[in-house]
């Protein structure tokens, strides 16, 4: 619920810093004092933002100074339509869901005042508050609405941290004109000090799934009616997401030890009943900020970082359910992700003062889009001396002119070089590697259709 995240410290080693245009940035004009957090995106060229106020760039965050501003794009990001709404004094937004470009609903929070349900049917030019979900009111934090989310027009659930030791769900079939609260008989109590977190939820059909502080999931298989708790293992969930085709499922715990913070994982392949973690990831020394699968490649993205003013920041790409990642990116500071498609994903940026612009970014059009995809790039590749001590020279021919990612990852999965190349249809790049310890990397060459890695061997 409060605790939205820690961050860490990561030795980003052999780094080669190369100017990226992975991610676009996109200037929603929301208030500065604003962090970009919940994004919402129904479709490729709409897209609905909102924060909440506060400072970010010292621990401990601080938050709840009273914003409901809420940003909608129906253009892809071009151009955008900004909103609020009446919470309450001290009032925040905690979770927005938009089902397409007229109608979105969002859950506020008000100390001493309670969560409350706010729904706009007009693209964001007037919301309506809905009161039957009748929050608890108490200035003990509890009555403290975490996210929503809607199957169609009339079906959707919201979900608040436990009133006596029983979560506040709620569910409504017409919209949200009524919502009734979930019976106690209907759900695995809550554990002492038990609490859910903004946005920490994941859906598959009828399936949906929430964490908690206590590293528990929560699961509902008919839309919110009946809930179970399953233990993942973890001592609590920061990040979780649920694959579209399979039941398999990934949460992350982040924590702090000796001054630094880490993370950890945990796997499900059954829906959430029986969880495994492995001992280390490639990002197990950095904090994780969010985790999602891509629609269509279900290939899953992690952000990450070591710092919260300087960075990096990281984004990782799975292809295989997380079993091993690859470092696709080192610089945009994104916070929250969300994919329509392999083609088209939205990230809140990360505010690193009180004083910089609160920054939406836009991943589109770029060739890291053939990454998420399983398309293989057809081209021709080269990469020769093969093994070498030094120089490395890389040619590709391709059919027509393209934009192209070059990547090279070492077998850990860190991103030892990368560089883009605007409208060609060769490559030919030599590099001095000389400085890279020896041992076996993966030269990655992607463009907005596919992607293509050939192995090279570094000597001494």
């Amino acid at each position: 619920m409060k605790n939205i995240y820690l961050f860490l410290c990561f030795q980003c080693l052999n780094i080669v810093l190369v100017h990226s245009q992975v991610w676009t940035a996109q200037n929603v004009g929301i208030p500065t004092n604003v962090q970009m957090f919940n994004v919402s995106a129904p479709d490729s060229k709409t897209v609905w933002v909102s924060g909440f106020a506060g400072t970010f760039h010292t621990q401990p965050w601080t938050y709840f100074n009273g914003n409901t501003t809420v940003a909608r794009s129906t253009d892809g990001g071009l151009s955008w339509l900004q909103s609020t709404f009446d919470a309450g004094d001290g009032g925040a937004i905690t979770s927005l869901f938009a089902l397409d470009s007229q109608i979105a609903w969002a859950t506020c929070v008000n100390y001493g005042i309670g969560g409350k349900v706010f729904k706009t049917q007009d693209g964001g030019i007037s919301w309506k508050y809905q009161p039957t979900a009748n929050f608890t009111k108490s200035f003990l934090g509890s009555g403290f609405a975490n996210w929503i989310y809607f199957w169609n027009p009339n079906e959707g659930v919201c979900m608040g941290d436990p009133i006596n030791g029983i979560y506040e769900i709620f569910r409504t079939t017409d919209g949200g004109n009524n919502w009734s609260r979930q019976p106690a008989a209907y759900l695995s109590s809550a554990l002492p000090n038990e609490i859910g977190y903004f946005e920490m939820y994941g859906v598959k059909g009828d399936t949906i799934w929430f964490g908690t502080s206590s590293g528990r999931i929560f699961r509902s298989i008919n839309r919110g009616q009946n809930w179970k708790a399953y233990s993942s293992g973890l001592s609590e969930i920061n990040a979780l997401a649920f694959s579209k085709r399979e039941d398999v499922g990934i949460a992350f715990s982040n924590y702090f030890l000796a001054a630094t913070y880490y993370s950890k994982v945990s796997f499900t392949q059954n829906g959430g009943e029986t969880w495994t973690s492995p001992t280390k990831t490639s990002f197990s020394d950095q904090f994780v900020f969010d985790v999602t699968f891509v629609p269509e490649s279900n290939y899953i993205v992690v952000t990450t970082t070591i710092d919260m003013s300087n960075g990096p920041f990281n984004t990782y790409l799975s292809r295989d359910n997380g079993l091993s990642w690859t470092q696709i990116e080192n610089k945009t500071p994104i916070t929250r992700v969300r994919f329509v498609n392999p083609r088209v994903g939205y990230g809140g940026g990360h505010k690193n003062s009180t004083a910089s612009i609160s920054t939406l970014y836009r991943y589109t059009g770029t060739s890291l889009t053939g990454l998420l995809t399983p398309s293989v790039l057809e081209a021709n590749i080269n990469l020769s001396p093969n093994p070498t001590a030094d120089q490395l020279n890389i040619q590709l021919a391709y059919k027509e002119a393209s934009n192209f990612r070059l990547n090279i990852n070492n077998l850990l999965g860190e991103l030892v070089y990368f560089e883009d190349f605007k409208n060609v249809s060769n490559i030919n790049k030599s590099l001095n590697i000389k400085h890279l310890p020896s041992g076996t990397y993966i030269v990655t060459i992607a463009n907005p259709v596919g992607n293509l890695s050939r192995k090279i061997v570094k000597t001494e």
